[in-house]
């Protein structure tokens, strides 16, 4: 009886004091421990079909575009404006420019289309090194990726 009181009283200043639970001084350094569902399969968007391969992934990795937060409204990220044909078959990108890879290899338009040969051309050297689940589903129709300069 004594324990379940303890129980009790906890959950009742939680609900009725949950701005002291919540309001104290940040802490600047230290370690952050994080849990997850499980590890993530790979870290190539291209190729997850796995929900904790996709939540490291966006938290690494940028896409030409995204969703707006809570929104289905699409925004730019390494795109910085697309056009598109009024037939809707061909899509303009233009790209933001001083962006670099980890590597310090500059990321470009040929680099943009090395992404989506990859995919959409079983002739691609790097073709063979997928299986390309997801991307397929949604480039099935592209029917190729070409650099403007």
């Amino acid at each position: 009886m004594k324990r379940l009181s303890w129980v009790v009283l906890m959950l009742i200043f939680m609900v009725v004091c949950p701005s002291y639970l919540f309001s104290q001084t940040p802490v600047k350094g230290g370690t952050l421990t994080w849990g997850r569902g499980g590890d993530s399969v790979t870290l190539d968007l291209a190729q997850a079909t796995d929900g904790e391969s996709i939540k490291a992934g966006i938290q690494i990795l940028e896409n030409l575009v995204m969703f707006r937060k809570d929104s289905m409204d699409v925004e730019p990220q390494l795109a910085t404006s697309w056009s598109v044909s009024s037939d809707g078959l061909v899509w303009t990108f233009k790209l933001r420019k001083g962006v670099k890879f980890h590597d310090g290899t500059p990321f470009n338009a040929q680099a943009v289309k090395v992404s989506f040969d990859r995919v959409i051309d079983k002739n691609h050297p790097l073709h063979k090194f997928g299986t390309w689940r997801y991307p397929a589903l949604g480039l099935g129709p592209v029917k190729e990726v070409k650099v403007i300069e």
